[in-house]
């Protein structure tokens, strides 16, 4: 199936082609994306870069010789504008907050459904930073626990002009509708898009346009945004 038009030129890098050839089909179903290179090495991603200029590089973070990782840093390093998807099967805090220290502009698992995989490059394209629903939680528990936080404005384009983490008196809960408070507490805990919707009886479709709204309304760019307002509102306890 052709594509009616390549918006985002997309670099892929993955050293199982098995699992490379599944992720390359999925992009390639998304309209306005297209795989235009891809590679299982870090140092062969940089040249294929240069090479092809993609907007969007997605990328896992277990690679042979220099890791996902050493990529994300050296593209910092250059001052590439390159928007930046990890893909990885590694879920831990830790993994997570060194991915987004080193220019990671969003962090997937791969176990997430092929749903959260559009989402998340939609996502990143507009300017905001995407965490699995999975996994967002527990990133964000480790950075309240450490006094930690990461800022993402420098990966950003463009800046929107609200923070990241919103304070409290920006939009207070009372302005959300039962229904929004009950999803946002169900991200919060860290459930899954197909979990929600599985325990509301709704679409995913359904649930990730909930998602959005909640953070249109409150000036949110990502989950972890989300998790961090249902903490500090104390709709989970931290």
């Amino acid at each position: 199936m052709s594509k009616k038009h390549i918006v985002v030129k997309v670099m892929l890098v993955d050293d199982h082609q098995l699992i490379r050839a599944g992720i390359r089909a999925l992009i390639d179903e998304i309209d306005g994306f297209a795989v235009v290179a891809e590679t299982g090495t870090a140092e062969e991603a940089l040249t294929l870069i240069d090479e092809h200029a993609p907007a969007m590089l997605v990328t896992d973070i277990s690679l042979p010789g220099k890791s996902g990782l050493d990529l994300l840093l050296q593209l910092r390093e250059r001052k590439s504008d390159v928007r930046k998807v990890v893909l990885s099967m590694h879920a831990t805090p830790d993994f997570v907050l060194s991915a987004l220290k080193a220019g990671a502009n969003g962090y997937l698992v791969k176990d997430a459904a092929a749903v959260e995989l559009e989402i998340a490059l939609r996502a990143v394209m507009l300017g905001q930073s995407y965490l699995s629903p999975a996994i967002s939680g527990m990133v964000v528990t480790q950075m309240l626990a450490q006094g930690e936080s990461v800022d993402l404005s420098d990966r950003l384009v463009p800046r929107p002009p609200e923070p990241i983490v919103p304070t409290r008196s920006a939009r207070p809960v009372a302005e959300l509708t039962p229904r929004q408070l009950q999803i946002l507490t169900m991200i919060a805990q860290g459930q899954s898009t197909k979990e929600i919707a599985w325990s509301l009886e709704l679409s995913v479709k359904t649930i990730e346009t909930h998602r959005l709204q909640l953070m249109q309304r409150l000036g949110i760019r990502d989950v972890a945004g989300l998790t961090l307002y249902a903490v500090k509102n104390q709709l989970i306890a931290a």
